[in-house]
């Protein structure tokens, strides 16, 4: 057995609403929430999923994950991602980011 101290990992989970008060189908809401998921992923070390509110053409909720071994890139990385997801035109509001120790 080592005396060595098991590891730690630290996952970041951080989740926001994207708003689309204009959708008027399920189709026009994709063409504004989809892009911003698939950029996500192409962009940025997460894993991402549209959480909440599919059904609702005003809203959707979309979750980012990342797991480090230092809690400060997990957060910089939400922080940042959370911030390009607003930059493309479409309401973001919502952002919830936390971090915590899984070990």
């Amino acid at each position: 057995m080592s005396d060595a101290a098991p590891p730690v990992a630290w996952v970041g989970v951080a989740s926001f609403d994207v708003y689309t008060p204009e959708a008027r189908s399920k189709k026009d809401k994709r063409s504004v929430v989809t892009p911003i998921v698939e950029r996500l992923r192409q962009r940025y070390p997460v894993s991402v999923a549209r959480l909440a509110d599919v059904d609702r053409l005003d809203v959707e909720t979309i979750g980012l994950v990342v797991i480090n071994a230092d809690p400060e890139p997990c957060r910089s990385v939400l922080e940042t991602a959370t911030a390009y997801a607003a930059s493309f035109g479409a309401r973001v509001g919502a952002v919830r980011i936390d971090v915590e120790r899984w070990d």
